[in-house]
């Protein structure tokens, strides 16, 4: 088991209003010394791997795998001019940009890419890393999101000739990853999150793409069950080769007690949910790697990264 993960991440700053602060991390820092050797002192260990690449280098040609090369020199140019966190939308919660989130946002995709590798090898990886990105598009940031990391991280995989499905277990649909997987029959989207929330869309299924959507408030036994029924169906469909997870954890219940108003709900799930879904995926022996989405109260990510960590730890 890898967790891996650059301190370009904590560079990332947001506005106040905006949830998706480095702090969320703190609670799982707390809890694992070793992340906090590799973010804060760009230490690796035996468990945690750190990702430092050159942003001008070898980020371009992963980027430019999903994204419009337009959208990230706009995207460049726009946090070079920055002096302090800015956002450019209407909604202040939306996404905010400061001068190092283009280099945070390129490591992130590194950290993906390269937890796809080691799953891909063998060996089941966590990509701890911000910001998020399963609502970014091909041309256009959204939902906090800047490039989106699991999509990038898929699209490597599919031209190494992997059928890869993506998990998306995150509060919310992320609509970005499921613009991606359009007419692409080596690649499936499933996801299960809440509804009549932001983005309010609810896609119609179709040949790879299968959406759950559960009420606000749901608890752990019909998530469970839920899920099961729906993930193991959409397995034996698909048959991927490796599963790339959508580690969103603001379905916790701990962002639902503290962050509800921000995320415009919430589900009251434990680490028992996100146990099952490690215990489902180490039954079928899959290869699969995570990638951090939501989650923003510190104990939200704290209880889904340790439920990786204790079903994935030797």
């Amino acid at each position: 088991m890898k967790l891996v993960t650059s301190p370009a991440i904590l560079k990332h700053e947001v506005e106040p209003a905006c949830p998706e602060k480095a702090s969320r991390l703190d609670a799982l820092m707390a809890a694992v010394p070793e992340i906090t050797d590799a973010l804060k002192k760009r230490i690796p260990s035996q468990q945690v791997t750190v990702v430092e690449r050159n942003v001008d280098g070898n980020f371009v040609d992963y980027l430019t795998s999903f994204h419009t090369l337009a959208y990230i020199r706009r995207i460049k140019e726009h946090c070079a001019q920055l002096r302090e966190p800015t956002n450019i939308s209407d909604h202040p919660q939306d996404v905010s940009f400061s001068s190092s989130t283009y280099d945070a946002a390129c490591h992130a995709v590194g950290v993906s890419v390269r937890a796809a590798r080691y799953a891909l090898e063998g060996e089941t990886s966590f990509a701890l890393v911000r910001p998020p990105g399963h609502h970014a598009f091909a041309d256009k940031e959204s939902g906090f999101c800047i490039f989106n990391n699991v999509a990038i991280a898929a699209e490597n995989l599919r031209r190494q000739r992997e059928k890869v499905m993506i998990i998306d277990i995150d509060l919310h649909l992320g609509d970005g990853t499921l613009s991606y997987v359009k007419d692409k029959k080596e690649t499936f989207y499933f996801s299960i999150n809440q509804s009549d929330t932001w983005p309010f869309v609810v896609p119609a299924d179709t040949e790879n793409s299968r959406n759950i959507f559960l009420p606000a408030g749901t608890m752990d036994k019909i998530y469970i069950s839920t899920l099961r029924e729906g993930l193991e169906k959409a397995l034996n469909q698909f048959k991927p080769s490796i599963v790339a997870v959508s580690a969103g954890f603001d379905t916790c219940h701990y962002d639902q007690e503290n962050c509800s108003q921000e995320l415009d709900g919430g589900m009251n799930l434990t680490h028992r949910s996100y146990d099952a879904l490690w215990d489902l995926l180490n039954a079928r022996n899959l290869p699969y790697f995570a990638v951090l989405e939501g989650g923003y109260h510190p104990d939200s990510v704290r209880t889904g990264v340790m439920s990786f960590i204790h079903k994935n730890g030797s």
